[in-house]
């Protein structure tokens, strides 16, 4: 090893050889992971006070609008209104625990909580690597925000690593369970329909790395992972008519977007919204860091994972490869506003995939393990960014400032 390369792995890492105890027992690793993740988003909560920050502004108030009207009429609302734009998995889970609880804003907190908090412990069981799991909880700063809020980022990350949990089963003879894991995490595409972009390939490759010569399982694997979008889809065109209800509420939140010299198309050419937002001058420096970084996290995470030779009994990395390089491709092909302004929230999407890209440990000796202060560190990072963007009546650090409402 090199004495650059030497110097930055000290600096970065631990050797297992040289750690004074070892890492906690699942279950403890586990509720430490757990407490950061309330540590930090309180924290958040925090600054958002200190703001004057609604909390309910944008996406959180959509879904209990969304929520709201399900409960009332018994379907989805349909229109151009653009609070109806939500995929509306989230809200279907909230309406379902609602008569429980007993309001609505508290239904969305503890839907989204919870996902979350279950996403975290089934991140700590498949990959029983404590560091990596606490590195996931604070891990990139808009998962920071978004699980902080009533959004459904937790509840996607959540439904992927079903997916992962269900195709790396060490009991490959068994097929019931893993399309019963598969038909749930199918269930990401009604929460956010853009997962499809990440669960296809994945299924896909997964299949072809172990089992390509039994076609039938991909069959049976794609039709498990369709079956409830497409019970979802029949119920809404049994009920109002049309399989997509949100498709007018999109649109004009798309139209209402795509202003300042965006491509005015849905989808254009790859990169050029996200070249158009880095060139604005009003845009703050660190939304364009944000989202640069986003980009050489995904391209990192794709290098890893397709371009590096996969250790031995590897089955895990090529699938995640593929899935990261097919969603961050999409999304690099979306128009308007949210190629740029969206794009750091979206790539963060593929969560599970870009940490998983970050961890050092190898089959081989020496097995490696990130310092812990860098772990606080990037907490710290987290707090700030989360708590301190998006649009609120006080401003406690100008870099932060995000871009002026449209």
């Amino acid at each position: 090893m090199n004495a650059p390369k030497a110097f930055l792995t000290r600096l970065l890492f631990v050797d297992d050889a040289d750690r004074r105890r070892p890492d906690p027992s699942f279950w403890v690793g586990a509720a430490w992971a757990v407490l950061l993740f309330c540590a930090t988003r309180a924290a958040v909560l925090g600054l958002y006070a200190l703001r004057h920050y609604d909390v309910l502004q944008s996406d959180p108030s959509n879904y209990i609008t969304i929520a709201n009207y399900l409960t009332a009429h018994g379907h989805l609302p349909t229109g151009p209104d653009i609070a109806y734009r939500q995929f509306p998995g989230l809200a279907l889970l909230m309406a379902l625990v609602n008569p429980l609880v007993g309001n609505m804003e508290w239904s969305g907190y503890l839907v989204a909580w919870a996902a979350s908090l279950g996403s975290v412990v089934l991140f700590h069981a498949l990959f029983r690597n404590f560091r990596l799991t606490l590195l996931y909880v604070v891990f990139v700063p808009s998962w920071v925000a978004s699980s902080t809020l009533i959004m459904s980022e937790g509840l996607a990350f959540l439904l992927i690593l079903t997916a992962i949990w269900a195709l790396q089963r060490e009991d490959r003879s068994r097929l019931a369970p893993r399309l019963l894991l598969l038909a749930v995490a199918g269930f990401a595409l009604v929460v956010r329909n853009t997962a499809l972009f990440f669960l296809l390939p994945f299924v896909i490759a997964s299949w072809w790395a172990e089992e390509r010569n039994q076609p039938r399982r991909l069959i049976l694997y794609l039709g498990a992972l369709g079956a409830l979008p497409l019970l979802y889809l029949a119920w809404n065109v049994a009920a109002v008519g049309t399989p997509f209800p949100q498709k007018e509420a999109q649109q004009a939140y798309f139209a209402y977007t795509s202003t300042d010299g965006y491509p005015p198309a849905m989808l254009t050419t790859p990169g050029s919204s996200l070249l158009h937002g880095l060139a604005l001058g009003w845009v703050p420096l660190a939304k364009k860091l944000s989202v640069a970084a986003s980009l050489l996290l995904a391209g990192w995470a794709v290098w890893r994972f397709l371009l590096r030779p996969a250790p031995p009994g590897d089955s895990l990395s090529r699938p995640l490869g593929w899935a990261t390089l097919v969603h961050t491709l999409f999304h690099l092909c979306l128009g308007g506003s949210f190629g740029f302004s969206s794009f750091d929230r979206y790539i963060s999407h593929a969560e599970p995939a870009l940490v998983k890209s970050l961890d050092p440990a190898s089959a081989a000796p020496p097995r490696l393990r990130l310092r812990l202060v860098w772990i606080a560190l990037l907490a710290l990072v987290g707090i700030l960014f989360a708590g301190l963007t998006g649009h609120a009546p006080v401003t406690l650090l100008p870099f932060l400032k995000p871009e002026p409402p449209l």
